[in-house]
């Protein structure tokens, strides 16, 4: 009996209440979401892109880049260990000559000193600095970049949802509605022509519905992919926009802003940069006129056999000073420097053009946050408005003096407002992260 019990409350668990919670959604069955603040989406981010990460590695290999070349300064030590054999004539005019073995070994140690080079290794080592400092600028605009594009996707999210309260609650309003006139007609006080009239504006906002929900789908989407996380994750965003000070205008120095922009941007910055080595890369190839010193120590011991404890039958140690210098190389010398010098000016050009792009940015974003102060204001206004009238229509439809229509305007007025606000403010917040870009700010 026990046993049959049993069983009877497994078939039951397994197969009833599923079924019975697919055929009554409304049932208290919902899946907790996961709140990411804006700090942890950026933080997120940092840890997972891949740009990120190979502007890091870029900087290690930059670094290495520089220890290399800096190892130039240092001397050269090099050894070698020999052993061999040969057979040479002793009478090479004899048509078969008696040949003998001649066997012999030895080990030597050189020291290698640069001692002029024309510049070339100071230089060197200047440039590849140089090119650490440019991987270094790489690196804080992969950063500010990534920075911009998790708070544009961030913000997106947040109005999406949004815009998709807005609509959920406007067919939620309109569906309280149709079943307000579905009363009316039942008992005899309003005609089948306005319950259909209901209903088909009723459904009239079904696809604003759909398409906020979809707006929501690929925003979020676009804010994983940024994220690094799988699209499984289900999650939503928390910002409060009441926090948010807005001023009435928004007043800046634009000259100071550019200043600073110029200053800051990494863009600028590698501009510079690359001036600057375009600089060296002259000196490095005008270092092909001069002449190249360098002192080598030599010292070896061989014998005559492979006995290592006979090498000191000949032993015997070398200094050499080794001078030398081109005298003629085809005018490849003088092709370097004369590219050289085209990089340097062609630096000039690309930072002239680079000062023109810098100010459009910073304007655009000053403008876009004007822009958006004066919708979020306008809209404002209106939303306490809009309410207090639909709230009116709605109590005048009761008592007979509003239609279908007049409910639907003022439906339609309130939702503008509401919309029209939530884009002000995520339009505001945009461009102020548009401005930090622009700006150059960490």
């Amino acid at each position: 009996m026990l046993r049959k019990l049993i069983i009877t409350l497994c078939i039951f668990t397994l197969i009833i209440i599923p079924q019975m919670v697919i055929a009554n959604p409304s049932l208290p069955f919902t899946v907790q979401l996961e709140t990411l603040s804006l700090d942890k989406c950026l933080e997120l981010a940092a840890e997972n892109s891949q740009q990120i990460k190979a502007a890091a590695k870029s900087v290690e290999i930059a670094k290495a880049a520089v220890k290399e070349v800096e190892g130039g300064f240092w001397p050269k030590l090099d050894y070698s260990i020999l052993a061999m054999k040969a057979e040479e004539p002793i009478y090479p005019y004899i048509v078969d000559p008696y040949r003998i073995s001649t066997e012999g070994s030895g080990a030597a140690v050189s020291l290698t000193e640069p001692l002029y080079l024309g510049g070339k290794l100071i230089n060197g080592v200047k440039l590849t600095k140089d090119q650490l400092n440019m991987a270094l600028e790489n690196e804080r605009k992969a950063k500010q970049q990534l920075t911009f594009q998790v708070k544009q996707a961030f913000y997106q999210v947040w109005l999406a949802e949004r815009l998709l309260k807005v609509a959920q609650s406007s067919y939620d309003n309109l569906e309280h509605h149709v079943a307000q006139v579905d009363n009316y007609f039942q008992v005899g006080t309003v005609s089948r022509f306005e319950l259909l009239r209901a209903k088909v504006q009723r459904d009239s906002l079904k696809p604003q519905v759909i398409t906020a929900q979809n707006s929501l789908k690929f925003a979020t989407l676009n804010l994983a992919i940024l994220l690094g996380l799988p699209k499984e994750r289900l999650f939503t965003v928390e910002y409060d926009s009441n926090k948010i000070r807005l001023p009435e205008q928004f007043n800046v120095g634009m000259e100071q802003v550019l200043e600073a922009a110029y200053q800051n941007r990494p863009e600028m910055r590698q501009i510079k940069q690359a001036e600057k080595m375009s600089q060296l890369q002259m000196k490095l190839a005008e270092a092909g006129y001069k002449p190249k010193v360098v002192l080598i120590g030599q010292y070896q011991e061989q014998s005559l056999d492979y006995s290592t404890s006979s090498w000191n039958d000949d032993k015997y140690w070398t200094l050499t000073l080794n001078i030398t210098g081109n005298i003629f190389d085809g005018f490849a010398t003088s092709a370097k420097v004369t590219g050289a010098k085209e990089n340097v000016d062609l630096s000039s050009i690309k930072e002239s053009g680079l000062r023109d792009q810098i100010r459009l940015d910073v304007e655009q974003s000053v403008q876009s946050i004007q822009e958006s102060l004066e919708v979020i204001h306008a809209n404002q206004s209106n939303i306490d408005m809009a309410k207090e009238s639909l709230e009116l229509t709605q109590a005048r439809f009761e008592e007979g003096m509003a239609t279908t229509m007049d409910i639907m305007d003022s439906q339609l007025a309130s939702d503008q407002a509401l919309s029209g606000y939530y884009r002000g403010i995520a339009l505001y917040l945009t461009a102020e992260a548009k401005l930090d870009l622009a700006d150059g700010k960490d």
